[in-house]
Parts: structure tokens; sequence; C-alpha cells
């Protein structure tokens, strides 16, 4: 299960598209294996901590990201996964110039040879004028341009939730509409579900979506990212729940925005693959117990144990006392799993509310 779905086009992935703590080139590359055996199409690099594709967009992109880029994107391909790059241009329209210098940013990360390219306008103000030609025209630039890549658009309102427009103006009436109409077939639209975080993902609610978009939208799933002011207190390794199989039919993909902590995030996205396979004990204990095989064993009994508690009570919630014996715990175990658990233990996840300007 190494390549898209040759008959519906559904495919899986991994978006590293959280604020905060990114993760090394050395952990992106060592993902492309593990996805690819895990069951999922392709990984996406577009950390909100990347200056160079979100604040300082505008700057040519440096010569040592895109020497990372091609390097990942090699890994990628003889794993047997796709890859790709999100851009998130802050700020976007509101100096002179800025379609050329995005479309000349699109062109010079598609001479990489990603898969795909997605032009992500989550979470900053825009100009709520022609809003929705405004974000499109961007992306029809780059397909007229003859940009290669397959192209995903993530809109400033990616869900129902009006904590969006709470943040950022209220949205424009009939924009999903607008933004559906305007953009051609092929372009993806990235949307969160209901809310910006959800238990549960149901079908029904993105065939009503799609009505608007003229398209099956892009699943992108908040979980189990934990890049918030209150998800950063937890960590997420329970397997994945409210979703099931029959999501494929209503999504062109579903795409996972994982935590801080790249190990102790295989344990839930190990669940989703399975989900999609239908296997039943992808979800609840059994799933955990599946997922944990990839631990070492004495990281695997403590994580088993403190799963539950790490999900449901979190960091502020652990006295100092219960801290310092989970950390001489995790302290004589030797392995990646345990040092990020002693890593936010120590607090070095917190968040940080600043980044959300980065």
């Amino acid at each position: 299960m190494c390549a898209v779905d040759s008959v519906t086009g559904f495919w899986l992935g991994v978006i590293e598209g959280f604020y905060g703590r990114s993760w090394s080139w050395r952990e992106r590359g060592d993902y492309a294996s593990f996805l690819a055996a895990a069951g999922y199409q392709c990984y996406l690099y577009a950390p909100k901590a990347d200056a160079a594709l979100r604040r300082a967009w505008r700057e040519p992109l440096p010569e040592t990201l895109l020497q990372s880029l091609t390097a990942l994107g090699q890994t990628c391909r003889a794993a047997g996964i796709q890859w790709g790059v999100g851009l998130s241009p802050l700020g976007y329209g509101s100096e002179s110039g800025d379609a050329r210098r995005l479309l000349d940013r699109l062109r010079t990360l598609d001479q990489l040879g990603p898969d795909r390219l997605c032009v992500l306008f989550d979470d900053m103000a825009l100009p709520p004028r022609d809003l929705a030609s405004h974000q499109a025209r961007a992306v029809l630039d780059a397909l007229d341009a003859g940009v290669r890549a397959r192209l995903a658009l993530c809109p400033t309102y990616y869900c129902d939730d009006p904590l969006l427009d709470q943040l950022f103006g209220q949205r424009p009436e009939g924009y999903l509409e607008q933004l559906g109409a305007a953009l051609p077939a092929a372009v993806e639209v990235f949307w969160t579900g209901r809310s910006v975080l959800n238990a549960e993902q149901r079908a029904r609610d993105f065939r009503q979506v799609a009505e608007a978009l003229r398209r099956k939208p892009l699943l992108w799933d908040n979980y189990p990212v934990n890049d918030g002011r209150r998800t950063s207190n937890f960590l997420h390794l329970l397997p994945f729940a409210g979703r099931s199989p029959d999501l494929s039919d209503a999504l062109s993909g579903h795409v996972v925005n994982p935590m801080n902590q790249p190990w102790l995030s295989r344990l839930p996205l190990v669940s989703l693959a399975r989900i999609y396979r239908g296997e039943e004990d992808a979800a609840g204990e059994g799933g955990l117990q599946h997922s944990l095989r990839q631990v070492d064993a004495p990281t695997r009994g403590l994580l088993q144990r403190d799963a539950e508690r790490f999900a449901a009570r979190g960091l502020s919630d652990t006295g100092p006392d219960e801290r310092q014996a989970l950390l001489a715990e995790y302290g004589l175990c030797d392995s990646p799993w345990a040092t990020e658990v002693r890593a936010w233990l120590n607090g070095e996840y917190v968040f940080d509310p600043a980044c959300l300007n980065d």
C-alpha cells in the first residue's frame, strides 16, 4: 500500500504542519520508511517554525533548505512514498509584488520535483474583500506557469468553527462556493472537519462541504497534534477514534498533523492506517497494544501504563513528586520514545504564544 489508490484516488499522508519545536531532518528522513511500512502514501513538509516558508517567505529560499528538501525527497522516493512542501505566505497581498514573489517561490520548490505543493492560508488574517478569488489566483498563476506538482490550498476558513471568525474576522459570504468555482477540479482543498479539533470525523459532514467546494475535501486531521496552548499539555498516544473506513468515500485524502514528538506520534499514526484497512482491533486497547509493538520492551510497559494518563490528565495535573518519579522511570530507558517523554515532562514542549506570529 505504498502508492495512491489507482481506483479511488484516496491517499493517506502526514503533514508536519504544527507550531513550535520542529522535527530534525534525520527524523524526517526516518519517517519515510516508517510511513511506507505503516500504509501511508505521502509526507508533506510544512512546519510553521520554518521562517523561510512562512514569516520570511518573500525572501529567496535558502540554499540549505533546498538541499535538505532535495535529500528528503530522494529518501521518500526510495521508500516508495510521495513527498511535498507547504508554503504559508504570511501577510500575502499586503505588499506590491506579492503575487510575483509567491509564484517565484512555488516555481523554485517545483524544480525540486515534489509530488505535491500546498499553498496554506490557514491562521493568517487577510483582507476579506474578494478573498476567495485573491487566494485562488495564487494557485491559478502557478498552474499557468507550468508548475508540475499536484497543487492543494488551505483556506483561511478551514472549518465551520466560529473561532476562526473571531480570530480572523467574519468570513465572507459564499467564501467556499466562490473558492470551489474558481479552482480547477484537480486542485485539492484542505478541511479540518466541523471544528479545528475533532473527536469524531463523519463522512456525511464532508459530503456537505464537497457540495460547496465542488470536489471532495482533503482532510487535515488535527489529531494527535499537541502544539496549542491547551494541547501542548498532553501527549496523544492513544489510537485514533471516531474515524471509520467510509471516510475514504467522502474525501480526496486524509492528512494527519502529528505531535511535536516524532517518535511518540508513531503510536497513533499506525492505528489510522489500520482503521482504513478495516482491521477490527485498530482502535481501543487492542489498537494501543498493536502500536506498542514497535517500541522497545522497557519503554513499552511504561507507555502502556501511562498512555491514558498522559492523554487525560496531562502535564499540568502531574505534581512535582509524580513528575520526578516518572522522570526517574523513563530515565532508565535508552530509547527515543523515552527521551521524548522526558523532554515533555521537563516542559520543553510548552506552548509559546509568540510562535503564532512566526
